[in-house]
């Protein structure tokens, strides 16, 4: 199940970034905003934050804990791989746009700038922030304080698996990153390319609603939640369950609007 777990986290960064290419190919047939003037340093940090995010892929995707046949997680992970786990879902979208970013910038430095590419990263900019923000909290809010979540750690722990140090690397270095993203940006282009605040709203809850019905789709196909808090009894029914999606999406939203007035704000 490891080989199928990596084969699904390469088909959805490869779904990330087809869909990037193709808002940015068709920004092309539209026609590109004017890029902003070229940037050795502006370059340099996207760059240091696109390694950043390379890490903690890498981290979220290879460097985790194997999975004892007769825990119930197996089966998940072997029926669905890593499209179980919301940790993947935003650290990959995430990581193809701010790794579309520094292409964008380093290619202002050259002959051939790829303005689509960068406008598109641009525009996606605050939606990537938000779902990295939000990944953090949410990690450190059900997992890493969740007892559940820790019993499971620490057997890993005595089996010699540092569970803390690689599930710290592997959630809570996309909250650092999604808000220096926003700083080291040309904050004119920023603007003039971000999504509208509704369309920013609109994005960030519908990627939760997403992944809510999709391990909805996946606990009705081998009735198991892919994180432990889903268990309590707190979430045991449809309703209380939609409620806990109206809570994080509102406060995805909030999250959301208070980046979105920072951009803004930038001068």
């Amino acid at each position: 199940h490891g080989a199928f777990g990596q084969w699904t986290a390469v088909a959805m960064i490869a779904v990330n970034a087809c869909a990037v290419g193709a808002l940015a190919y068709a920004v092309s047939l539209r026609g590109p905003p004017a890029p902003p003037t070229a940037s050795f340093p502006r370059a340099l940090a996207a760059s240091g934050l696109a390694a950043a995010m390379v890490l903690e892929t890498w981290v979220a995707t290879v460097m985790r804990p194997v999975i004892d046949k007769g825990n119930e997680r197996f089966l998940l992970r072997r029926s669905f791989g890593l499209t179980a786990m919301l940790t993947q879902w935003t650290i990959y979208t995430q990581c193809v746009v701010t790794v579309s970013c520094a292409i964008g910038e380093v290619a202002l430095l050259t002959s051939t700038p790829l303005n689509a590419l960068l406008a598109v990263s641009y525009s996606l900019a605050l939606v990537a922030s938000t779902l990295g923000v939000m990944l953090t909290l949410l990690y450190l809010k059900f997992c890493h304080f969740e007892p559940g979540w820790r019993k499971m750690a620490d057997e890993h722990k005595a089996l010699g698996f540092p569970s803390y140090r690689n599930a710290a690397l592997g959630h809570c270095i996309s909250l650092p990153v999604a808000i220096i993203a926003i700083f080291v940006k040309d904050s004119a282009f920023l603007r003039r390319c971000m999504l509208s605040l509704p369309m920013l709203l609109l994005a960030v809850v519908a990627y939760a609603a997403l992944y809510f019905y999709w391990i909805h789709a996946m606990w009705l196909r081998v009735r198991i939640w892919p994180y432990p808090f889903l268990h309590l009894p707190m979430f045991n029914t449809f309703m209380r369950r939609h409620l806990f999606l109206l809570g994080t999406s509102a406060s995805s939203a909030s999250m959301a609007t208070l980046l979105y007035g920072l951009a803004s704000l930038m001068q």
